[in-house]
């Protein structure tokens, strides 16, 4: 890295050697130079000029912002592969937090609340039970690690003229609230899709009058959480009639819930390539779903808060061998910084366990994404700033800024920064007040350069836990040069003299 890096006096002493490439965009009062090529000692650069408001906040994000979710489907499973004796997985789940913790996805809808304890199981993908020992372990891991437990109720079970019989899930409710255990509610899992995977089919009005019920049982039973939210459509680009049922069910359901949810998945996990993670062209789906979500909020419902209420880089349980890789830190890096300048409160990521996207691997270990998460939670705050440029379309260098989060002094900014360029070093030239700051850097890139490496270096140095239960002391390099990002890497970046009105 070192080797890489060049100060402007050094740039300007081969000032004669450059060849540049200028485009000027204007915002306001803040020019961008977008991809000026510099070419020196046979090393070549792009350099990309980043300015960032440091005066207003544009947005604050929930303070459970990066979420995780556990499919439904492990309680079919009986919890296999899950040792609620486990010192390490406490320990991991406890670094995210404070997080919501997601019971949800197909099986949901499959689920049975029985009441009983040690009651056989169906065995196939339809109906199966789940007991009160289930509830109890979910909020056995969510009440240790810190999380508030969102759990998805059945929206399958019908009465005869259509609508949604709620006796199930009052006993669901009833057992909870009777243990004093806290958890929040949702209502189905992709509705819009039942038609496709059920052969059944609940129109969006319809399901607005189910949520509508369980809003007034809710409000009928102080031992109750109220909090409750939904519909969780699927992926809005891909699917036209995801688009239409969410705006159908906003319309008539607004009042009845107290966030908006739905899912979002780049690519199929049995069929993308290597090369679609740093994609710009397939990191900017979700810049165009966000920004149909938005456009469908501004004219039904402007003030409620959205979430990205499921989701990860490649549907069908994830992508083997990509990602739960290294490479799968372009999308979900990129994901968390537009999720939050475009307005969404919350992203839950599919998911903490289990799957080819898991955070953890099937003995407990984290995988690139825990590593990137747990960074996240430690260095970004709530406040999210205007980095100008930074929603447009095909960018290869992508920049997100925050507030730094409450460990940093008064002020503090946090830049979250990812090269896509595949064969190009880039240089961050920070503008303003920015300049010449101290900067703490948090560089991760994939174990000998291998982007499905199953390893992570921060700052060179492999990241692993230490005695297989403690999590290793998170280090920054800390330098006052302009921070470079070699090709087909991201890093977080602290700056805690920045002395942001934002963050004061």
């Amino acid at each position: 890295m070192a080797s890489h890096r060049r100060s402007f006096d050094s740039l300007f002493q081969v000032a004669a050697r450059f060849m540049m490439y200028i485009t000027m965009q204007n915002f306001g009062r803040f020019p961008i130079l977008k991809a000026q090529e510099i070419v020196f000692d046979g090393d070549s650069y792009v350099q990309e000029t980043i300015s960032i408001n440091l005066n207003y906040s544009v947005f604050t994000v929930s303070e459970k912002f990066l979420s995780v979710a556990i499919d439904a489907n492990i309680m079919r499973e009986h919890w296999h592969g899950v040792d609620f004796n486990s010192e390490k997985l406490f320990t991991l789940a406890a670094a995210l937090s404070p997080s919501f913790l997601r019971i949800g996805g197909t099986s949901a809808d499959f689920l049975i609340y029985d009441g009983s304890t040690g009651q056989e199981r169906a065995k196939n993908f339809t109906d199966f039970n789940i007991t009160h020992e289930d509830l109890d372990k979910i909020h056995l891991l969510s009440s240790k690690a810190g999380w508030d437990v969102m759990f998805g109720l059945n929206v399958l079970l019908r009465g005869k003229d259509g609508s949604w019989d709620s006796s199930n899930a009052k006993k669901i409710m009833q057992y909870v609230a009777d243990h004093d255990y806290r958890f929040g509610w949702e209502l189905g899992n992709e509705p819009d899709l039942f038609p496709k995977h059920i052969n059944k089919s609940i129109s969006p009005e319809q399901l607005a009058e189910d949520f509508k019920t369980l809003r007034a049982l809710l409000r009928s039973s102080p031992e109750l959480v109220k909090y409750l939210v939904g519909p969780d459509t699927t992926t809005i680009d891909d699917h036209r009639r995801s688009s239409l049922f969410l705006e159908s069910f906003i319309q008539h359901a607004k009042d009845a819930i107290d966030a908006v949810t739905w899912h979002q998945y780049y690519v199929d996990g049995r069929s993308c390539s290597e090369g679609d993670f740093y994609n710009p062209r397939i990191l900017d789906y979700l810049l165009h779903e966000l920004n149909t979500v938005n456009y469908i909020m501004k004219k039904y419902d402007p003030g409620a808060p959205r979430w990205l209420g499921e989701t990860s880089s490649a549907y069908g349980g994830g992508a083997p061998g990509l990602s739960d890789r290294y490479v799968a830190g372009f999308m979900w890096l990129d994901k968390l910084g537009l999720a939050a300048r475009l307005r969404h409160e919350v992203v839950i990521r599919q998911s903490f366990l289990h799957g080819h996207y898991s955070l953890l691997d099937d003995d407990l270990n984290p995988n690139p994404d825990y590593w990137l998460s747990l960074l996240y939670k430690r260095l970004v705050g709530e406040n999210v700033l205007e980095v100008y440029g930074g929603t447009e379309e095909a960018r290869k260098v992508r920049v997100y800024a925050h507030c730094s989060s409450r460990k940093y002094p008064s002020g503090s900014i946090t830049l979250l920064a990812l090269n896509v360029n595949v064969h190009d070093p880039v240089e961050l030239k920070l503008t303003g007040g920015l300049q010449g700051k101290d900067i703490e850097e948090y560089l991760l890139m994939a174990t000998n350069g291998d982007l499905t490496s199953k390893s992570v270096t921060l700052n060179g140095r492999v990241l692993e836990l230490v005695n297989d239960h403690t999590l290793p002391d998170l280090v920054p390099a800390r330098t006052s040069k302009p921070i470079i990002l070699p090709p087909l890497s991201f890093g977080l970046y602290v700056i805690p003299g920045a002395a942001a009105k934002a963050c004061i």
